[in-house]
């Protein structure tokens, strides 16, 4: 699994310095040019999506979630390891549910033939990017969780 969050990493990484470039390209054309880059704006919202969803991954997998722990922290031991096991077993269950209906939603772009309005890029494969980065990170849920069971059971 680490090989998959680390390749993960590189392609959220490759999206970052591609909404980077885009970003400067656009606002320097628009300022020093007076001409943006045309479908700029539909172009970062596809990358973003696809951004978020393979950085979530990496997030996931090292627990760098942005936590407040007011009440969690202030609980006793077995009862912080039962917020986890409850909080894990919702996050499986929701990123199962985020999975499946992502694919059918992605499948359901494809038929429709969904394109960007400005430049007519298809829509579905960044979709399906985006989902799959969902069920990546379901799997990594799913082995942290598994993990902590066996953990637990010594």
């Amino acid at each position: 699994m680490e090989k998959i969050v680390k390749v993960s990493e590189y392609i959220g990484l490759v999206f970052v310095m591609i909404l980077l470039l885009l970003t400067v390209s656009d606002v320097a054309g628009r300022y020093f040019f007076n001409s943006p880059v045309r479908g700029g704006l539909e172009m970062t919202e596809l990358l973003l999506g696809c951004m978020v969803a393979f950085a979530l991954i990496v997030v996931t997998n090292r627990g760098e979630h942005i936590v407040i722990d007011t009440f969690a922290g202030k609980l006793s031991r077995p009862l912080q390891r039962a917020v986890f096991i409850v909080t894990n077993l919702f996050s499986v269950l929701l990123f199962a549910i985020f999975t499946w209906e992502g694919t059918v939603y992605s499948l359901q772009s494809m038929e429709k033939e969904e394109f960007t309005p400005v430049l007519g890029i298809p829509i579905y494969p960044f979709k399906f990017l985006f989902f799959f980065g969902g069920f990546l990170t379901l799997l990594v849920v799913v082995i942290q969780t598994v993990g902590w069971f066996r953990h637990m059971r010594g």
